[in-house]
């Protein structure tokens, strides 16, 4: 049975960015955070079959013969290691398929000694649950139930549904992470109410680990302008930070976020541009640098003028902050090239580029604030 770090569960997207953010992250932070993973689908090929949507045809997808799951599997022993993370399938598939690539990425995990803990919903199939209390048996590394604001409508049958599902998974609580994810993060008046009604969960205590997450990153930077530091409320922080000193707390959950990244996925979202912007995590706020879509150089830009200002942490703070400095300083020579011949004016990064940046720097916050708490 893996040991459970406890301080802190970002949830990432397992695309370019996010592994490369993980990857670069100090070691004494690594020892402190258990990120659970979405594992998302490579964007469809649709130029022999337009309405191709098909799980299997999908994952099938290979390198060296590897499916795309078990490429994943590697990925995150290459970009993460040996400690213990959280997979979720959710994403990419559902029913009898979510059963069968969850069944491919932890047998792909035996082979290469990885401590990876399937995520499952109390809503979920019983083909799904049953072969989650399989790997359980096989394995023995546990699992992770994620509730949805769905599931939290109604407390009392909330925790008759956790007892039946456990009881019916035959895994023990001290086995499981209870992870409540409120997506996007509610107000703080139902931030509160939600805050103490979870504290009336059943076995509160023996769980393995008892998470609360949401995001508060916006879906969109139409209300950030252009040429101005913009500053966004770090609302997911500020809720979790009231909510561990409010009187009759029995178990103070876990952190839990999103990073930089709203927490609604869209597939259909993910296809488009996005504007060449810079996201920097401050202590209670989101800086962000708002840039046209495609102008790639507006990264530069913005790196140039954040290495010098206040808010700037510093390159050795994180891996994205190196980057910042480094790209910053190249600002100069890249308008110089674009001058002289704007064919050969490269370097400026790209979207996956400055997701790790960001992710990167907003993890290093994340985990400097978690330990100065304890």
């Amino acid at each position: 049975m893996p040991v459970i770090p406890r301080n802190y569960m970002p949830f990432l997207k397992w695309r370019g960015g996010e592994k490369k953010a993980l990857a670069s992250l100090a070691m004494d932070a690594k020892e402190n955070i258990l990120p659970l993973i979405e594992i998302v689908l490579p964007e469809l090929d649709t130029s022999s079959n337009p309405m191709s949507s098909d799980f299997n045809s999908r994952t099938s997808l290979s390198t060296s013969s590897e499916s795309y799951l078990t490429k994943a599997v590697r990925d995150i022993k290459n970009f993460w290691g040996s400690k213990p993370i959280l997979v979720d399938l959710s994403l990419a598939a559902s029913g009898d398929a979510k059963a069968f690539g969850t069944n491919e990425i932890i047998s792909a995990a035996h082979e290469y000694d990885l401590s990876i803990i399937p995520v499952v919903n109390i809503r979920d199939t019983s083909t799904y649950i049953s072969l989650l209390s399989s790997l359980h048996k096989s394995y023995d590394n546990g699992i992770c139930i994620r509730l949805t604001p769905n599931d939290l409508l109604d407390f009392d049958l909330l925790n008759k549904q956790l007892e039946a599902f456990v009881e019916k998974i035959k895994v023990d609580y001290v086995d499981i992470d209870l992870v409540i994810d409120l997506k996007f993060t509610p107000s703080r008046k139902v931030y509160r109410r939600i805050s103490l009604q979870i504290q009336s969960i059943t076995h509160l205590n023996e769980w393995r680990s008892f998470v609360l997450a949401s995001g508060a990153f916006p879906s969109s930077l139409m209300h950030c302008k252009q040429d101005e530091e913009n500053l966004v409320k770090r609302n997911d922080w500020l809720g979790w930070i009231t909510m561990t000193q409010m009187p009759g707390m029995i178990r103070i959950p876990t952190y839990g976020d999103y990073t930089i990244r709203h927490p609604i996925f869209s597939e259909e979202a993910s296809r488009h541009h996005p504007s060449c912007s810079l996201k920097y995590t401050l202590e209670l706020e989101w800086l962000v640098m708002k840039g046209e879509v495609l102008r790639f150089d507006h990264y530069l830009a913005h790196a140039n003028s954040l290495m010098d200002d206040d808010y700037f942490y510093g390159e050795e703070f994180s891996r994205g902050d190196y980057i910042i400095r480094e790209k910053g300083e190249y600002f100069p020579i890249y308008i110089q090239k674009k001058n002289n011949n704007p064919t050969k004016a490269d370097g400026t990064g790209n979207a996956t580029t400055w997701i790790e940046v960001g992710v990167s720097h907003h993890l290093a916050v994340v985990t400097s604030q978690l330990s100065k708490l304890t």
